[in-house]
């Protein structure tokens, strides 16, 4: 199955110390249970919308927290829709 656009979160959040495991990500950015992921490659299926909103939520959240105390420059996101903010804002992450 290819990619979906949380593989590439939690792996920009990996990089970044913002989430030690899949497993961490899955609770913590994502609300769902530890095997989330797993779950998803195994079914071969992809994220809902509702989990892909609440990451973007997070993101939003803590990104602007992140802004507050002068650390902006490696979590960035835009407001074109859940799975486009979380494409955005890693793009961005990218060049910064």
């Amino acid at each position: 199955m290819a990619k979906t656009i949380l593989d590439e979160v939690y792996g920009e959040l990996k990089a970044m110390g913002l989430t030690p495991s899949e497993r961490v990500f899955c609770m913590e950015w994502l609300g769902r249970s530890e095997c989330y992921m797993r779950t998803l490659r195994f079914e071969r299926i992809k994220p809902s919308i509702a989990t892909i909103a609440i990451c973007a939520s997070k993101l939003q959240h803590y990104g602007e927290r992140m802004v507050q105390a002068g650390q902006n420059k490696r979590l960035l996101y835009t407001s074109d829709g859940a799975g486009g903010a979380l494409r955005c804002g890693i793009r961005r992450a990218r060049h910064n």
